[in-house]
Formats: C-alpha cells, structure tokens, sequence
C-alpha cells in the first residue's frame, strides 16, 4: 500500500516560484524607474536647449539691431510727442555694467595695496555693499581673490576671473561671479554679478562714472544716492561734469569728506571711447525656460 502527498509538492512548488517572481517584479520596477528617469532627463534636456535657442535668437535681434543704427545715412528721426508740463523724464538703466566702467584692479597686483590704498579700500567697499557678509567675508575674499589673480599671472598674460581658484572660498566666488537675478542694493536683496563690476587689465583706466550702472556707482555715493545721480547725470548733465556739481545734484554731506584721491577712480570728463562699439555681456533671457545667455556682441 502506497500513500501520496500531493499538497506537500504543492506547497514546495509554490515556494520555489516565490523568489522568481519577485525577481521579476524588481527588475520590472528598476526598469520602469529607469525608463521614467530617463523620459524625465530627456524632457528637461529637450526644455533647456529650446530655452537655449529662443534666448540666441534675442540676441541676435539684438545685435542686429545695433548694427542697423550703425550703418552710413540718414536717420529718420519722428518727432515725439510734447510732453506734459512737470512730468518727469525716466531714464531706462541698462542691465549690465559696461567693461568701460569696471573697477580695474590690476595695480593692486603690479604695485600692491600699500601704493593704491585709495583702490583696495573702494574694491573692499564694493564687496561689502554688494554681498555684505551674504557669501564670505570681504576683506578675506579680496586677499584671496588677489593672491589668486597674481598666481595665474605668472603662467598667463591676462587674468580671467572665470578660472581663478579661490580654494576653501570657490562656491561663494562662483555665487558672485554669477549674481542672482533679481537685486536691489537699497532693499538689500539679492547681489550684483561680480564679473560686471571688477576687472583685472593691465592699461590703467578709470571708471567712467557717465556709462556706470547705478550699482557701479553705489560704493563711491551711497546705495540711496547712486539711482538718483544716474538719473540726474542723463537728464540735467552732460557728459563730463566736476565732482563739486555731483556733491550738489545728491547733496550728501558725507561724501564731501571722502579722501580726494578716491575721486581720482572715476572718470568724470566726457568719455573719449565708443561705448557702443562693443556691447559687453548682452543678457537674454527665455521666461518659459528660465535660461540666460551672456555673450559679447562685436558691432563693427
């Protein structure tokens, strides 16, 4: 007599299944995670290059453009239309800060800080208005950022603020070169681009105080002062003024004793060079993607 045990087998075959299936299943879901990190890699891709493309095409209306005011002949000029009696006239500031009107801090490399005092303390004050302790801390960001330039001056003939190796202070130096978008020196939010303000070339220029941008001026006037002297120096001057009329167009007591040298920073004749010659750092931007493009657009 023989017996069988038909639900043990059962039972076994069930058990071995077990461990296949679930297999499966987990390389069915790390397959379909793959697949939906990729899909989502390749929309975000796909996103930022159309982004990319709109953006170069603003710049090219843009460069366009300044090459159509610069042809030979005739400008038509349409009158305007009569202002009202009062109202005031705003003048649009640009969005990035010409390379004419960049502190240049290459003397402090060739000379030190000990024969341009006047230059150290301005650069170091341009630090502290701009990020005010926000990224690193200015005086030890400033050494290094020299120490830095003067290192890759010995290898190289210019000195290129993108590649310089600020060690432990790298990410905040990144931050500054980069700025954010949005920033306003009077509500203290947000910071300049760092790449916009200084510059390390080694003819001696001034900043020309004329084509500054309002933040460019901010360290030498004051944060309050500097939209309203912008204002005033496009509207009621003309290029080229005294520094005693710009004591009386801001009428700030403070700035009356400053050391006469840090004046000798600005140019503040009418400006000898083309500013639009070269349209330094155009910035176009695509609202859909969130892309900027900075690029230096040559008009000849």
């Amino acid at each position: 007599m023989g017996f069988h045990f038909t639900g043990a087998r059962t039972v076994g075959a069930t058990v071995n299944i077990l461990p296949f299936i679930v297999a499966v299943l987990l390389v069915l879901g790390y397959g379909a995670s793959s697949l939906l990190q990729k899909h989502r890699i390749s929309a975000c891709t796909e996103k930022n290059y159309l982004g990319l493309r709109r953006a170069e095409r603003v710049l090219l209306r843009k460069s366009e453009t300044a090459k159509f005011w610069k042809l030979p002949g005739v400008t038509v000029v349409k009158e305007e239309m009569k202002r009202k009696k009062g109202e005031n006239t705003v003048v649009a500031v640009p969005r990035v800060n010409p390379g004419c009107a960049r502190l240049n801090l290459f003397p402090l490399l060739t000379e030190g800080k000990q024969v341009h005092p006047e230059l150290y303390a301005m650069a170091l004050k341009l630090l502290d208005v701009f990020y005010q302790d926000k990224l690193f801390e200015p005086k030890q960001f400033l050494d290094a950022l020299l120490a830095a330039a003067k290192g890759e001056l010995q290898n190289k003939e210019t000195v290129v603020l993108e590649t310089l190796d600020l060690g432990p202070l790298q990410a905040g130096y990144y931050a500054a070169l980069k700025g954010t978008k949005q920033c306003d020196l009077v509500a203290k939010s947000g910071y300049p681009a760092l790449i916009d303000y200084v510059k390390f070339e080694r003819v001696p220029t001034q900043v020309c105080l004329y084509h500054a941008h309002p933040n460019m001026m901010a360290p030498f006037f004051g944060a309050k002062n500097a939209p309203v002297l912008y204002q005033k120096l496009h509207t009621e001057a003309k290029p080229g003024v005294e520094i005693e009329a710009i004591f009386h167009m801001i009428d700030s007591r403070e700035i009356r004793f400053v050391n006469p040298n840090v004046w000798k920073l600005l140019e503040l004749t009418k400006p000898r060079h083309n500013r639009s010659a070269v349209l330094e750092a155009t910035v176009a931007d695509d609202p859909a993607s969130g892309v900027s493009v900075r690029r230096k657009v040559f008009v000849r």
